[in-house]
């Protein structure tokens, strides 16, 4: 019989785990038992049983009985659904029974980088723009159609085009990232790490978005944005040393998320830890935001 996966339980139902090291060996909640607020209560990921130092051990149909307030029975079936693999994985966005393109073509009028895709590039700090196209392969749109306006970013995975998005250019659009339409991917992008094939060796540094990855440059992959999935997760448990780069927003959404991703590295063996930003200047952020030779020395660091 499967173990149960409570790293994909975590993530499906949003529950806080104590992002600090134990080994590789526990995974820490608040516990629903004792309700305490200081991680008690933790999994065993080696015999897979939960035990709370305060109030002791407790099965697992109990546990996810109890923290999902839900019936014995019902809470028999969640955990036979998560030992064989049947729990529902999706992205944010990802629908039942979708079916994915055989290949995938960029949108309609892409082509070379035009000067004023080149202009965006230069106000974000890139010194050489057409390098930077080059490396990642970057297509620029003309004004017209659903991706007007905007520089396309190929997802690739082994050298093939996958997915992709597309980033405005103008701080006029909603959506300042727009990613391919699901029918037309050949994997959901939320089930990929962009830069991925360019990590030149086994430490990879994750953060949110293509903008911040191409300023750091290889090695860096971004999640697209800062929800992630199960599939991404073992995407950047592959690698030997993970280093999560999110941003370092006032609200905390940044570093929530990267608290919560660590914790779901915690199961998978390997070196997983948070990176920061030292010395943020006004208005920085994200790695997006840092002078290109700042963003590159960070990353000789982190390697």
């Amino acid at each position: 019989m499967r173990t149960f996966d409570f790293v994909e339980f975590c993530i499906h139902n949003n529950i806080d785990t104590n992002p600090l090291d134990t080994g590789g060996k526990w995974i820490n909640i608040n516990c629903p038992f004792c309700e305490d607020d200081d991680y008690h209560m933790g999994f065993n990921l080696r015999t897979n049983h939960f035990n709370c130092y305060k109030c002791g051990w407790h099965t697992q149909e109990q546990t996810v009985a109890k923290i999902l307030q839900v019936s014995p029975g019902e809470a028999k079936r969640i955990v036979h659904e998560y030992r064989t693999g049947r729990a529902s994985l999706r992205a944010p966005t990802e629908k039942d029974n979708k079916v994915h393109a055989k290949e995938c073509f960029l949108p309609l009028g892409s082509g070379g980088l035009k000067s004023r895709h080149l202009h965006y590039l230069k106000g974000r700090g890139f010194k050489n723009p057409s390098a930077l196209a080059q490396l990642y392969g970057l297509k620029g749109t003309g004004c017209v159609g659903d991706y007007g306006h905007r520089i396309v970013a190929p997802i690739f995975l082994k050298s093939r085009m996958v997915s992709y998005q597309a980033r405005d250019i103008t701080g006029k659009s909603k959506l300042p990232y727009k990613a391919c339409a699901e029918e037309k991917e050949v994997i959901h992008h939320k089930h990929l790490l962009y830069a991925e094939d360019l990590v030149p060796g086994d430490t990879v540094v994750v953060v949110e978005g293509i903008v911040d990855a191409w300023k750091l440059g290889p090695g860096a992959v971004a999640t697209f944005g800062i929800g992630f999935s199960m599939e991404q997760v073992r995407r950047i448990a592959k690698f030997k040393k993970r280093l999560i780069l999110y941003d370092q927003d006032i609200k905390g959404d940044g570093q929530r998320a990267a608290k919560k991703l660590v914790s779901a590295l915690m199961g998978f063996p390997g070196e997983t830890a948070r990176a920061w930003l030292a010395d943020l200047k006004r208005g920085q952020k994200d790695p997006g935001d840092l002078p290109e030779k700042e963003a590159r020395k960070l990353m000789k660091g982190l390697l």
